[in-house]
């Protein structure tokens, strides 16, 4: 408590006391409420003279580098959506009904025929047609064999693809020389992501050259043409 304030409380109760010895009862009791009126007002200003100061606080500044990865962080997010959607799209258009001239740019080429996702699959039953569908499922799993990442995938996939199409009796055994056949054999010892591809070669020149012109001829490509054109 200040001293200014000690000073107004001790007057305040010597002048009630002094009050109290009057003669007249009316007149102490209202010397007696003014000093017990006097008596509040002092604790109320001791009460707020007690409470803390508050400062006025200055908003916490954003840190720069905060700000710089925020922005980098909606630009990546921003890139990768960008890429995202082509990707879907680009896809989307791969696998859908090819259109009249898509289905005739088959037609340049059996490159350009696997190329499209829906010439695979055109492509992949007319050999169905013709009993010979281990050709092209041999050509994709090449082509999937190729991009194996890690490898630990490398030996079992090398092991998978000749059991299924190379080996002697294998449930979809390609048509292969013995020297072809027998250079993969001894490189399963340690296979490389390439030692199909002389395989691999042997059976796109056989599809270039045999089924594909029949491809082109057939009536699944032609329908595909006509309904490209509606």
């Amino acid at each position: 408590m200040s001293s200014g304030l000690c000073d107004c409380f001790l007057l305040r109760r010597h002048g009630a006391a002094r009050a109290g010895g009057a003669p007249g009862g009316q007149e102490s009791r209202v010397l007696s409420q003014e000093a017990l009126m006097s008596q509040d007002l002092v604790y109320q200003e001791i009460s707020v003279s007690s409470l803390p100061e508050t400062q006025n606080q200055a908003p916490p500044k954003q840190d720069p580098a905060f700000n710089t990865f925020q922005t980098s962080t909606l630009l990546i997010d921003s890139t990768n959506s960008s890429k995202s959607t082509v990707k879907s799209n680009e896809k989307k258009r791969n696998s859908t009904m090819p259109t009249s001239l898509e289905a005739l740019e088959w037609s340049r080429s059996l490159e350009v025929l696997l190329s499209h996702h829906y010439g695979v699959a055109a492509f992949r039953s007319f050999l169905r047609s013709e009993f010979s569908e281990e050709n092209i499922e041999f050509w994709l799993a090449c082509q999937d064999y190729r991009g194996t990442k890690p490898a630990t995938n490398v030996i079992p996939k090398a092991r998978k693809i000749f059991s299924d199409y190379i080996g002697i009796q294998a449930p979809k055994e390609i048509n292969l020389d013995s020297e072809t056949r027998e250079a993969i054999m001894h490189s399963l010892a340690q296979p490389t992501r390439s030692c199909f591809d002389a395989a691999q070669t042997r059976v796109y020149s056989l599809m270039e050259k045999d089924s594909y012109p029949r491809f082109l001829k057939s009536k699944i490509y032609l329908d595909l043409v006509k309904q490209g054109e509606r």
